[in-house]
């Protein structure tokens, strides 16, 4: 699930990049972008930038309320999903109908929403040992598993721990390297 996830985050990521000179789920070089706009006075790239961040914010939560309403639901993961999939389909067909530069912000606002939708999913569903749209965290995770797996075989704990530790690494590896 890992892998899937990490490769449409990935490639949306990518397009975005190409399609807008932009990408929507780098949410700390957003961030640290508004310091950027502030310095300048370019208050439009400001609301801008504090718009993606709402957004991504807001997609985080709505998947959260979504998994806690309907936690009695086996399939809500995958209703979720399913219902990103729908909405980035509906952001793909506008662009191709109307496409036009003016409505670049408007895009990737909405894919800046999907992105914290897509994420919070993938997180909630592996209980926080996936992030799938974003590598720094998943880079941390992976260090410290790394470092949890190189402090069991030093210590010559359980193999249970050591085996544990080895599965996490791998599950990070596989997300970073899927993005």
């Amino acid at each position: 699930m890992a892998l899937v996830l990490a490769t449409a985050a990935g490639i949306l990521n990518a397009m975005a990049l190409g399609a807008f000179g932009f990408l929507p789920s780098h949410m700390s070089g957003n961030a640290s972008q508004m310091s950027t706009e502030v310095v300048s006075s370019d208050t439009y790239g400001l609301l801008f930038l504090a718009a993606l961040l709402l957004a991504f914010v807001i997609g985080s939560t709505l998947a959260r309320v979504a998994v806690v309403v309907g936690h009695k639901l086996r399939t809500i993961f995958c209703l979720i999903l399913l219902a990103e999939g729908v909405a980035l389909t509906a952001v793909s067909v506008f662009e191709l109908l109307f496409y036009s530069t003016r409505f670049n912000e408007e895009v990737l606002i909405a894919l800046g929403f999907l992105m914290g939708v897509h994420n919070a999913t993938s997180t909630q569903l592996s209980n926080g040992r996936v992030r799938s749209t974003h590598v720094t965290g998943t880079l941390t995770d992976a260090g410290i598993a790394l470092g949890s797996f190189l402090s069991s075989l030093a210590a010559r704990g359980e193999t249970t721990d050591r085996r544990s530790c080895r599965k996490q690494l791998y599950t990070h590896l596989t997300t970073i390297f899927h993005f």
